[in-house]
């Protein structure tokens, strides 16, 4: 626990104003404010130091307190796998509806990986064509007109049909 979190920050703080605050408590080891890509600052920091107690003593004085009239967080970091962790809400997260909302190009992909034999009615034809038990039943209720042989063909495609369907659809079509 002696690396700390620093959220909502200024816009306009730099490293060296935050290692000034920060190095009342204890020799620092890492101080590193977050950018996005496109250079813009995302108001959060992390702040390593040498020794546990001196991060708790930060950490109490500091939570919840003023730094240029933004009130700031300051929370122990928790390893990548944590399970307590909040889930992403950034739009650069890629686990975030905020991203999938800003790529859908990406989200689409997903949906157009379709498998066409999981359809309904490949599997009742699958059913049909396999299943003694089921095809003994019809007999039994002389439904015999409802038994197909195998090597009878109605004339469709089923794959093509169902592609061409599915042509002006877009999203899950689950």
């Amino acid at each position: 626990m002696s690396r700390l979190i620093v959220k909502g920050l200024p816009s306009a703080y730099t490293e060296a104003k935050l290692r000034v605050v920060f190095e009342k408590y204890g020799q620092l080891t890492d101080c590193s404010l977050k950018y996005t890509k496109d250079g813009k600052f995302r108001r959060f920091a992390f702040v390593g130091f040498g020794d546990e107690h001196n991060a708790k003593r930060a950490l109490s004085d500091l939570n919840n307190t003023f730094i240029n009239a933004s009130r700031i967080q300051v929370e122990e970091c928790k390893p990548f796998g944590d399970e307590t962790k909040p889930r992403a809400w950034s739009k650069y997260a890629k686990d975030s509806s905020a991203y999938k909302r800003a790529h859908p190009e990406e989200a689409n992909e997903k949906s157009k990986k379709i498998k066409f034999d999981d359809t309904p009615m490949n599997k009742k034809k699958k059913l049909e064509h396999r299943d003694e038990k089921f095809i003994e039943f019809l007999q039994v209720q002389n439904k015999t007109s409802l038994i197909r042989p195998d090597e009878e063909d109605d004339g469709i495609d089923e794959e093509d049909l169902m592609s061409k369907l599915l042509e002006g659809i877009s999203g899950d079509t689950s």
